[in-house]
């Protein structure tokens, strides 16, 4: 995590404008738990996660989930980011994965 005091705030302030001339803000951040994750977590106003059905993968999922209501307790009540779910990506219909991946979800 960046050592800086407020770093996870860095990219809400840069996106918090009184008339900002975009409608949507995506921030592919990866796949890691790290300052630029937390920074667009604490920034965003929705959460999308995205996996591949692999196990390593999959095993990631609870740690980023539980990770959200602590970055949502740092946002004022009525700016807090929702989680809307996770998006499930390269999944064949047939295979044991996507079977894994739906019991998980």
């Amino acid at each position: 995590m960046d050592s800086f005091v407020g770093a996870d705030r860095r990219l809400a302030v840069a996106l918090d404008s009184p008339s900002p001339p975009y409608d949507l803000v995506v921030v592919d951040s990866g796949p890691t738990l790290d300052g630029l994750f937390v920074a667009a977590m604490f920034a965003a106003d929705a959460v999308l996660l995205v996996s591949e059905p692999a196990a390593n993968a999959l095993e990631g999922l609870p740690r980023t989930i539980a990770l959200a209501p602590s970055v949502q307790a740092q946002r004022s009540p009525d700016v807090r980011p929702v989680l809307f779910g996770v998006l499930p990506t390269s999944v064949a219909r047939e295979t044991r994965q996507s079977e894994l991946l739906e019991r998980r979800l």
